[in-house]
């Protein structure tokens, strides 16, 4: 994953904790990216644990209550910093099981 790309993600949760009720093409809009990149997004956020899903009554997304992330405001420099984090740990993890 690179850093423009976690930034997204990360601007994603924020938005959609926010309250801010955007249909898709909104909140694809507000990230700057296409819709279905915003799909893809919103199945690695799943996929990472975070529950956010679509509720059609509102179009919009939403994010279950109960789930908190404390807002963020990273610069590209301090995301990149802990993307790299990741990948060291992740690698060291993957070196030590084989």
């Amino acid at each position: 994953m690179n850093g423009k790309k976690l930034k997204r993600l990360l601007e994603l949760v924020k938005i959609v904790q926010s309250g801010l009720r955007l249909c898709p093409d909104k909140l694809a809009g507000a990230l700057n990216i296409h819709k279905r990149t915003l799909s893809r997004y919103i199945s690695d956020l799943q996929e990472s644990g975070v529950p956010i899903y679509f509720d059609s009554d509102l179009n919009c997304y939403l994010i279950d209550n109960d789930f908190f992330l404390k807002p963020f405001c990273l610069n590209f420099h301090e995301a990149f910093g802990l993307h790299r984090l990741a990948q060291k740990l992740l690698s060291r993890t993957d070196n030590n099981s084989s």
